[in-house]
């Protein structure tokens, strides 16, 4: 499906793809989502739910009225979705558990104005961990978290900085808090590294954010099991839990964090660091 289509509707560019040739979608639903399907509506932002061959679903999210200037800048350097479905693409290959990417795109319609897309395979009965932890009697512990942060280890093992690892941007695939099963999913800042990153600053980044989103939730979650979980040592999992009770995020600390992380990986990428 790669490749630009032209209608008189709507101009599309479809680049990387996994999908299967069996697997053919309807152009003009990557663009204009039907509205029974709509997961999440912004002014900037839409997320829809997708249907396509042998019973299979997805999800489109689309980032809209980006401007000329966001589109020219995407050709030169990258799209936010491209950053996104490499880092998927990445996770899903080592088998870390996340939204598995379908493809990305971008292009201009005169309802959405230039626009990126990224599709990913729908992760079936699957709730954002914030929405299961500001449920009325819900029942999850941090015992039950446990597997999460194996996750991320996971992942971080990967050279995969996360960038806004926060409760809504996890999925948890199993209604028995027993034996949930944990996704990582909304990678649009994320980074990538050629190697390991489990014990720098982009992994100290990431917990810190989790953990702080965390206890805003549930103040009772044990920081410093879950760091263990990880894989910290006590005495480091003990230090990190307590700063991050000090911690405070904001969008500035993340753009900033950003462009650092941004500029490591491409020294990383040289040899340099």
């Amino acid at each position: 499906m790669s490749g630009s289509h032209q209608r008189e509707d709507f101009f599309l560019t479809l680049r990387e793809s996994q999908l299967s040739p069996g697997q053919p979608i309807a152009l003009e639903k990557l663009v204009f989502p039907d509205e029974a399907a709509l997961i999440k509506e912004e002014d900037k932002t839409l997320v829809w739910r997708l249907r396509m061959g042998g019973g299979e679903s997805a999800v489109v999210k689309m980032y809209r009225r980006r401007g000329p200037l966001n589109e020219w800048r995407g050709r030169i350097r990258q799209f936010r979705v491209q950053r996104e479905f490499s880092a998927l693409n990445v996770l899903a290959a080592a088998g870390v558990p996340c939204s598995a990417p379908l493809l990305w795109g971008f292009g201009s319609a005169a309802e959405q104005g230039h626009f990126e897309i990224l599709v990913t395979r729908e992760i079936p009965c699957a709730r954002n961990l914030k929405e299961i932890l500001t449920a009325t009697g819900q029942t999850l512990n941090s015992s039950h978290c446990l597997p999460l942060f194996e996750v991320i280890r996971r992942a971080h093992r990967c050279g995969v900085y996360h960038g806004a690892l926060w409760p809504k941007n996890i999925l948890v695939s199993n209604a028995s808090p027993q034996e949930p099963g944990f996704h990582l999913i909304d990678m649009a800042r994320s980074v990538r590294f050629p190697r390991d990153i489990g014990a720098t600053r982009m992994a100290r980044f990431d917990l810190l954010s989790l953990l702080y989103s965390l206890a805003r939730l549930c103040p009772d979650f044990d920081a410093k099991a879950m760091l263990q979980s990880y894989g910290m040592p006590a005495a480091e999992a003990q230090e990190t839990a307590k700063q991050s009770g000090q911690y405070h995020s904001s969008r500035h600390l993340r753009n900033r964090l950003t462009l650092e992380f941004q500029a490591r990986a491409w020294l990383a990428r040289l040899g340099m660091r």
